[in-house]
């Protein structure tokens, strides 16, 4: 009720949320990542754009966010069981841009699940099919590749 993300109230150890302040974009503005200590989760992420808060990412318990080794933030984006996606972004000038993504979707091909894709819309029209085992190497090394971000515990925090 207050535009603060859910999550960190979720999470019932004080010890597991944190934050820190990087500058992700390497424009000088630090931004503010509240998150998960021990997963590298990003829960929330606000900058400054026009001398004002923003907030960039709000994350959710289906719609996860980290950053990879080399700068992309990915998003592991869930509507069911049967469709999930990694969709990857950039981020500067304040916002993050989306560069493409994978999706897993099921329903529409148990056989051949996985497709390309060049938009958030889940919108199986602009799907392109990628096999399956090239699909698992890529989310396979997104999985594995994730930079560690170096999160202060709310606990350890002293005003």
């Amino acid at each position: 009720d207050r535009g603060l993300n859910c999550l960190p109230g979720i999470v019932k150890d004080i010890n597991e949320v944190g934050y820190c302040l990087q500058d992700m974009d390497g424009d000088g503005d630090t931004e503010l990542l509240i998150g998960s200590v021990s997963d590298n989760l990003i829960y929330a992420m606000y900058t400054m754009k026009n001398d004002q808060e923003t907030l960039v990412i709000d994350a959710g318990e289906r719609n996860t966010y980290r950053i990879s080794s080399d700068g992309v933030f990915v998003n592991n984006a869930s509507n069911s069981a049967a469709q999930m996606a990694y969709f990857l972004y950039t981020f500067s000038e304040g916002a993050l841009h989306f560069q493409d993504g994978l999706v897993y979707d099921a329903g529409l091909d148990s056989q051949n699940p996985w497709f390309y894709v060049k938009d958030t819309a889940f919108d199986s029209g602009t799907y392109e099919a990628i096999a399956t085992a090239d699909a698992e190497a890529i989310t396979s090394e997104l999985d594995n590749n994730a930079r560690p971000i170096a999160f202060m515990p709310f606990s350890d925090y002293n005003s």
